[in-house]
């Protein structure tokens, strides 16, 4: 992971990570954008968590829940709250507060 993520801002999913509102992870997605961030790395671990090598090279830590999800649905719950961040920034009428 470490060296696929080289050059990126990575981003580490854990249970104990920061948690987003859909707003305040908009705001976060259109400052990077603005400063020039070319490119995020978002590391899911494995079921052992992830190992400490990694998290000393990490930016950021996100939490999707404080519950434990499958990889594939942590993805789904990623992308579509992404959509939302991106929806949110453009002004469109899917996000609803």
């Amino acid at each position: 992971m470490l060296e696929l993520s080289a050059d990126s801002h990575r981003i580490l999913l854990d249970e104990r990570g920061r948690q987003w509102r859909s707003k305040e992870l908009a705001q976060w997605i259109g400052h990077q954008e603005l400063h020039g961030c070319k490119r995020v790395s978002i590391l899911v671990g494995g079921s052992s968590g992830h190992p400490d090598e990694l998290k000393k090279e990490v930016k950021d830590s996100w939490s999707l829940s404080q519950m434990t999800l499958q990889h594939e649905l942590a993805l789904v719950v990623l992308v579509e709250q992404i959509y939302r961040a991106y929806s949110i920034l453009r002004g469109d009428p899917y996000h609803r507060e």
